[in-house]
């Protein structure tokens, strides 16, 4: 094919393919230009799909033809010059038609978004001198009891809105009765809140109303137990943080405003997801902090170049080791999730195995840097 091209460096990450395609090789696709408008055209005494050219022309005009021609010529180039000028695109790109005519050359603009340039430090050796640093994992006896404190006040309070509820359920009933009736003035003193919670008895009664206890020593023991499971846990994540923020401080990264745009709208996806779990709109919240979406987006500019940057350190290290999820684990993962959301709409499985695979090797090279330290 007879085309010319040439390449300029955008910005944000971006570059620009400028190119013409010669007048007989942009010709060439008129046939199937005017087929393809064909199967959208209603014509009297013609099937879809089987209406002359001269027809069809009439119908839509010639500068339709010549925009679909556009199309369809463009379709075929752009990967191929991709391929010419060995360019790792990423994301949909941007045409703009730059000269069309008939019986002229196509010229036209494609930008295009690139992976970018990851020059990563020497992360083995990062990775094993942040992991060298143990952290010990002790839970005392005072955490323990601030703990059961927590759950006797967070039992109390939900005693309290329970008879709250029940005591508005007596009053709406009581109102239907009869208006006449004289009214006690002092009958609801009784019902006035009290100002100190009354906390349940930590006793053996209790504990079982919590979980699978036996008695109140049997629940200290398991409760010790899983605070320092999360103690573990929150070290985990605490070190993997330390891990990345030093590999990336030490590597060069080049981060795509695309990227950003696409950490941000995911951010701004939680929160709204969050807010609406919470029974309030998402308009309403907004209103209550002060915000608009525009403020978070730049609030969280700074975060979601450094998330950007994560994925791009992870995918690199990734592709260095080889490091991949097999498809079982995939699959596997990917059908728990699938069942968690099944009475979700619009979930689409393909989508959700991406997800996983993602996720899947995110926390293999996270457990490969870990082991850096052992």
């Amino acid at each position: 094919m007879n085309y010319t091209s040439e390449i300029k460096e955008g910005e944000n990450g971006t570059i620009d393919i400028i190119a013409e395609l010669a007048t007989e090789d942009f010709a060439k696709y008129r046939g199937e230009a005017v087929q393809a408008l064909s199967e959208n055209v209603e014509v009297k005494g013609f099937r879809k799909g089987n209406v002359p050219e001269d027809v069809v022309e009439k119908e839509v005009g010639e500068q339709a033809i010549l925009d679909e021609m556009a199309q369809h010529a463009i379709s075929v180039l752009y990967p191929e010059m991709l391929k010419k000028h060995e360019i790792d695109a990423m994301g949909r790109p941007q045409v703009s038609i730059t000269k069309i005519a008939a019986d002229n050359p196509l010229g036209f603009t494609i930008t295009t978004n690139v992976m970018p340039t990851v020059e990563i430090a020497e992360y083995k050796k990062i990775a094993k001198n942040e992991a060298g640093n143990a952290e010990s994992i002790e839970v005392t006896d005072e955490e323990v009891t601030n703990a059961i404190e927590q759950l006797r006040k967070m039992r109390a309070q939900n005693d309290a809105a329970a008879n709250k509820k029940q005591d508005a359920e007596g009053e709406e009933a009581a109102s239907t009765e009869s208006s006449d009736e004289p009214k006690d003035e002092g009958a609801n003193d009784d019902s006035k809140e009290k100002t100190e919670e009354e906390l349940p008895e930590l006793d053996d009664e209790f504990v079982k109303t919590l979980g699978d206890f036996k008695d109140v020593a049997d629940f200290k023991v398991k409760l010790k137990e899983n605070l320092k499971a999360e103690k573990a846990n929150q070290a985990v994540e605490k070190k993997r943080i330390a891990i990345m923020d030093a590999i990336i401080d030490k590597s060069e990264v080049t981060v795509p405003q695309m990227l950003v745009d696409h950490e941000i709208n995911k951010m701004m996806g939680q929160m709204e997801h969050d807010v609406s779990m919470s029974g309030m709109k998402f308009d309403e919240y907004l209103e209550k902090i002060d915000k608009t979406k525009e403020d978070l987006k730049k609030d969280w500019q700074e975060t979601a170049e450094k998330r950007a940057k994560m994925h791009l350190v992870i995918n690199k290290i990734a592709a260095e080791e080889k490091i991949e999820p097999s498809d079982e684990e995939i699959e596997a993962e990917t059908q728990k999730v699938m069942e968690q959301y099944k009475d979700v709409k619009g979930i689409d499985e393909n989508s959700a195995r991406l997800y996983v695979a993602g996720i899947l090797t995110n926390q293999k090279v996270f457990e490969f840097l870990e082991s850096q330290g052992e």
